[in-house]
């Protein structure tokens, strides 16, 4: 590519893409039973990408560049469990079933000096035009987010971006 000079391709498909998002954790959040998390900060949202309460639906189908930071913090839950999931192509026409991808169980321990656990997945997925994806799981998230500012240190990001038809 061209014109990259001093620019990662991360950087150009992220913030120049329709087809890309970034929202980050906001806050505490405890997750004591498995559901959908909700990465309530926007940072960056391009404008084929729907969200809501966690869910996004992508407007252009191909292949995407999922990529996901958990952390938890240790002195309220121990533990994290955590997958990606999206539509199940099988499933009816609503999206109300999903297939998970492998995802990560991460376990931190206050009494070893451990306040805080961690951990990044990524996946290279299709998803059609009507699909919905998004995090699930539990575990209590640390969420230092608030302005665009505290964004570059989140603990917990969400980041997707289309690669290819």
């Amino acid at each position: 590519m061209s014109g990259l000079v001093g620019e990662t391709i991360f950087q150009r498909f992220h913030f120049d893409s329709a087809d890309s998002w970034d929202f980050l954790v906001s806050g505490n959040n405890d997750y004591s039973s498995s559901s959908i998390i909700d990465f309530s900060f926007e940072y960056n949202k391009g404008n084929n990408i729907t969200e809501s309460a966690g869910n996004i639906t992508v407007s252009k189908y191909g292949w995407y560049f999922i990529t996901c930071n958990i952390g938890n913090w240790s002195q309220s839950s121990t533990q994290i469990d955590v997958k990606f999931r999206k539509s199940d192509p099988g499933g009816d026409a609503g999206n109300s079933t999903y297939v998970s991808q492998a995802g990560r169980i991460l376990i931190s321990s206050p009494n070893l000096g451990e306040s805080y656990g961690v951990t990044t997945m990524s996946w290279i997925t299709y998803l059609r035009s009507t699909d919905i994806c998004h995090m699930y799981g539990t575990g209590y998230l640390y969420g230092n987010t608030s302005d665009s500012a505290s964004a570059q240190n989140a603990t917990n990001r969400f980041v997707g971006f289309r690669i290819g038809a």
